[in-house]
């Protein structure tokens, strides 16, 4: 049997199922699934990541997850798991090899942002047994990047919200990586000019979806849309992001602008994870522009 990557075969079903087990807390069925001399490989990440090593048979894969639980803060314990999710995958008899995003907010402030390869060998689907498990980085280095002590976590926390924003992920954004009591301003340094974008105004964190509802209404939010930060600073827990916009209106006006500033207040939520409470969006006159009436000739 060749490799597939146009089916879900046993293996990609049986990997699935792994990972279920994983992001429900089932750590007892994964490592019940491993063979007596599996190995569980992750030496791929660096000397400050604190789950590293090579791990062998079922006792050590054990020790992996009660490290990475305790790093992550896995259930209660002050982590915020946001993404966990595979794709890509290519598969043989017995071979199951595919991507991972990951973001998670650890309890002692790390922000794990990015994608990693997983491979999985000498699979037993019939007995739903696993052998070997490698895990590498792939080049953003999430994993050594996080626990980089000369990382800026706050402009990581950051880059994590617009990485949600680019992926349509608006719930997590308003319901995990933002902290309840703050607000989003759009666009009110303008605020008189502004009032013609729809989404503009100032909205409380709980009142975030409908702000991002009434941009989903007005902007097309498809593959032509560019809407990303460019540069970032911090001074403290504040991070101050000049963003590039190219994008249409749903009535085929255009924004285009390399000059908006977004400021964002990142704060240590209850349990030691990051979070963003106060954005806010201004220089924004290219979508004043996009949405003000035309005058007749």
């Amino acid at each position: 049997m060749g490799c597939t990557t146009s089916r879900a075969s046993a293996e990609e079903t049986f990997v699935k199922e792994l990972y279920d087990m994983f992001t429900s807390g089932n750590i007892e069925g994964l490592i019940t699934a491993g063979t007596d001399d599996c190995v569980f490989d992750a030496s791929d990440f660096g000397d400050n990541v604190p789950y590293k090593g090579t791990y062998n048979g079922k006792a050590e894969a054990k020790s992996f997850f009660e490290k990475i639980g305790k790093a992550w803060g896995a259930g209660p314990h002050g982590g915020v798991a946001i993404t966990f999710e595979s794709s890509n995958f290519e598969v043989k008899d017995g071979y199951c090899k595919c991507s991972m995003k990951i973001r998670q907010l650890t309890p002692d402030g790390k922000v794990l942002l990015g994608t990693e390869t997983h491979v999985w060998e000498e699979l037993d689907v019939k007995n739903k047994k696993w052998k070997k498990f490698t895990v590498t980085q792939d080049p953003d280095k999430l994993h050594d990047i996080a626990y980089d002590p000369n990382t800026n976590q706050p402009i990581l926390m950051c880059k994590l919200c617009w990485s949600l924003f680019n992926d349509g992920k608006i719930d997590d954004i308003v319901d995990k990586a933002n902290v309840p009591g703050g607000t989003f301003s759009l666009l009110q340094d303008e605020a008189k000019e502004s009032s013609v974008v729809p989404y503009a105004g100032v909205y409380s964190t709980e009142k975030m979806k409908e702000a991002f509802g009434k941009m989903m209404e007005s902007l097309k939010m498809d593959e032509t849309m560019k809407w990303n930060a460019t540069d970032f600073k911090a001074d403290g827990m504040i991070v101050t992001m000049t963003a590039e916009a190219d994008m249409y209106t749903v009535g085929g006006a255009h924004i285009k602008s390399t000059e908006e500033i977004h400021v964002a207040e990142v704060v240590v939520r209850e349990g030691g994870a990051l979070g963003t409470k106060d954005w806010t969006i201004t220089k924004g006159s290219a979508h004043i522009a996009a949405f003000t009436p035309k005058k007749a000739e």
